[in-house]
């Protein structure tokens, strides 16, 4: 099913008592109902990733250690022993313990299952409990929830927080009373070692593989069927391939943790106090003091440096964005200006056209309209021409033959509609002899 993580910080004192424990859930808040069933002094908190860092352990060393420690102590200096880890010490935190006459000392990495109280005697048989606790829960209720973390780990710390046991793991640690290294056993220091059975299995597992493909090569001339000598020979290549793989496989692993313990060797960036790491080590002293202030004004010193060279960074990001921006304006403009004239060229084309074919309309039309001139005054010329042919024709019958009365063409001036009686009754008629050229312009 679905998990979640929740860190329980700890604390317990040489006389056998223990501070309140703090819970730390996971979340940007925690729920203020979780709390509700705590039946004894306890302090809630949150992070988004469920484990401690510095501000909680800031936090922790005001709100739980400074006060509740101050009530069982005689008034005067005060020990307090944590792991080496880079989180638990902050120079706020080591100041204010210097202020309360507070020493802090961390143990050396990879100790504190031997040289921790809590790891000796207290936290194997809170495991112990708390699983059991689990276990019941489930069996009574089939699912344990978040709101049951509070009430089932208070039920485990009765059993194993208990002051026989926290007594006894400063006794262990040659803590309190004060001892030394000598009660703790050397065996817990010494490298783990393989014993002899051990050693012999590994030693059969690196000839195993070979042994067994010797063994199914000498099945070969047993076998008779081809199908399974094929069988048996693609089997021992097989068997050959994976010891090969198994060996480089091993190889690699090793390689990989080598590098990875040399890049745990090396100190990380603005690591607070990199000098003595992971040493035992007394944080509250004025050099560990004044080593933290270096590490804070050089970490302070860098981020101003990546500020600057990220605002600088900035800086030359929007001016380039200012001038691509003004280039690309500049090239705007300037296809707009080559848009203008390509369009006015065009117009200006296109005028010229229309001008062009207007004016060759116009002599279309004027050579059409001197066609037109041309062809009537040849028209007319041409009927002047046959005019005169035709006088020239009337003058020589006239010549030769009489004129005739006006009678014989039936005109007269007594039959013109616009005669005048008394002309025509006192003059006598005359016929109306009519010329060619009057015809002609008829």
């Amino acid at each position: 099913g679905s998990q979640e993580l929740t860190t329980i910080i700890e604390a317990i004192c040489a006389d056998g008592s223990t501070l309140p424990p703090t819970f730390v859930f996971k979340g940007k808040c925690y729920d203020a109902t979780l709390c509700l069933d705590a039946k004894e002094v306890a302090v809630f908190t949150s992070s988004e990733s469920g484990w401690t860092n510095a501000l909680i352990t800031q936090r922790w060393f005001e709100k739980v250690f400074l006060p509740y420690s101050l009530v069982r102590s005689s008034g005067g200096a005060r020990l307090l022993i944590m792991d080496g880890h880079s989180s638990h010490f902050t120079l706020e935190m080591l100041k204010l313990a210097q202020q309360h006459n507070v020493h802090v000392l961390s143990l050396p990495s990879h100790s504190t299952h031997g040289m921790a109280p809590l790891d000796r005697t207290c936290f194997s048989p809170l495991k112990v409990a708390w699983a059991e606790a689990q276990r019941m829960e489930f069996f009574m209720t089939g699912v344990v929830r978040r709101d049951d973390v509070v009430r089932l780990y208070e039920e485990a710390r009765l059993k194993s927080m208990t002051p026989a046991n926290v007594i006894a793991g400063y006794r262990a640690t040659g803590i309190w009373p004060l001892t030394g290294v000598a009660a703790i056993p050397a065996a817990m220091f010494a490298e783990t070692q393989l014993s002899e059975a051990e050693l012999e299995e590994a030693e059969s597992d690196a000839w195993l593989s070979d042994s067994l493909a010797e063994a199914l090569w000498d099945l070969l001339p047993v076998l008779r069927s081809r199908r399974a000598r094929e069988t048996v020979v693609q089997a021992s290549r097989r068997i050959r391939e994976a010891s090969a793989e198994k060996l480089l496989f091993k190889d690699t692993v090793e390689k990989l943790r080598m590098h990875a313990a040399s890049l745990k060797a090396k100190p990380r960036a603005f690591r607070v106090a990199e000098k003595g790491y992971g040493q035992a080590k007394l944080w509250t002293q004025p050099e560990s003091i004044a080593e933290m202030e270096a590490a804070r004004a050089h970490k302070q010193q860098e981020e101003a440096r990546l500020e600057q060279v990220r605002e600088e960074r900035e800086l030359r990001r929007e001016q380039k964005e200012i001038e691509d921006a003004e280039k690309k304006k500049r090239q705007e403009i300037k296809k707009a200006e080559a848009l203008a004239k390509k369009i006015e060229k065009e117009r200006a084309k296109k005028e010229a056209k229309q001008a062009k074919e207007a004016a060759k309309e116009e002599a279309k039309r004027a050579k059409e309209a001197a066609d037109r001139a041309k062809r009537v005054e040849e028209e007319k010329a041409k009927k002047e021409r046959e005019a005169l042919k035709r006088k020239a024709a009337g003058d020589g019958v006239d010549a030769n033959k009489p004129k005739k009365r006006s009678k014989k063409i039936g005109l007269s001036n007594s039959k013109s509609p616009t005669a005048d009686p008394k002309s025509s009754s006192s003059e006598p008629s005359n016929p109306l002899v009519l010329q060619p050229t009057q015809l002609a312009n008829q």
